[in-house]
């Protein structure tokens, strides 16, 4: 009977605050043995490549000038592995302190996927795949079952879910009902913690947590013994309104007033199930 499964995931990355940094995983494949995993995780990352659409990160915009995060060489040595490549030199400017710099990133970017294949080596710590160890959550005794259902939070942000990453997961299950299960006893705690208004980003876009118009949504909360917002008709900054409004007078709430409120917020999933094939041993 398997207690944990290990679980390989590509990191996803998007730009932020000037650089880039992780912003989801996708669940690709779950081994029985940390071993298979991170042997199957070497092979991913010497293709270079994955499923994701942020293939090929680059890894000058990882670290912004920091490259010691990515690689054990210096910049020198990297400039002189590329021209034994027989690969372009970055182009030169002055930065703000009238120091000639290398365009490193420009230099990535303009690349092909061949010549990405050939000097991602080069970049030894930058890891695009990693290994995680995820407990099983059935109690059966396996055979030779091939799939599991993995349970995930799914990855939110302003723009709502991201239906694309797995997110971070949870609980392996072999059993799908076992799995839903799950997600229904764990949203009572999730929704406790959790500000709706957080994933509004468009002022007035209410519809990305509730079916509710402003107005209806309005009398929900009325019915429910909190007194809303005063105002109703959305302005450029009405959607912080509503998130902090929900901080300083719903976050603090029992749960179960919380629940019944989050009962409007029916366009937010929580958690995803994704069936994912095992490999065993």
């Amino acid at each position: 009977m398997l207690k944990s499964v290990h679980l390989v995931q590509q990191r996803s990355f998007g730009y932020g605050e000037d650089r880039l940094s992780e912003d989801g995983r996708l669940s690709l494949a779950v081994f029985g043995s940390r071993e298979a995993a991170e042997a199957h995780q070497r092979t991913l990352e010497g293709q270079g490549a994955g499923p994701l659409d942020h293939n090929f990160i680059n890894p000058f915009a990882e670290l912004e000038e920091d490259l010691k995060a990515v690689t054990s060489l210096s910049e020198a040595e990297i400039h002189d592995q590329i021209q034994l490549l027989g690969l372009p030199a970055p182009k030169t400017y002055l930065d703000k302190w009238s120091q000639f710099c290398h365009d490193w990133i420009d230099w990535w970017d303009e690349l092909t996927v061949s010549q990405r294949q050939l000097v991602r080596p080069l970049f030894d710590k930058l890891r695009a795949f990693v290994v995680e160890k995820v407990p099983v959550g059935d109690s059966i005794s396996i055979g030779r079952e091939t799939f599991v259902h993995v349970v995930h939070i799914a990855e939110a942000s302003r723009y709502g879910i991201d239906s694309s990453m797995s997110g971070t997961a949870l609980s392996v299950f072999f059993d799908r009902s076992a799995a839903e299960s799950y997600c229904r006893a764990h949203w009572r705690d999730h929704c406790g913690e959790l500000n709706p208004f957080y994933f509004v980003n468009d002022p007035g876009h209410l519809d990305v947590v509730t079916g509710f118009a402003p107005e209806v949504l309005h009398d929900w909360l009325l019915d429910h013994g909190i007194a809303p917002p005063s105002v109703l008709r959305m302005s450029k900054w009405d959607t912080w309104r509503w998130e902090e409004w929900w901080e300083a007078e719903v976050s603090s709430e029992p749960l179960e007033l919380k629940e019944k409120v989050w009962a409007a917020f029916d366009r937010i999933e929580s958690f995803n199930i994704q069936k994912i094939e095992l490999h065993h041993d």
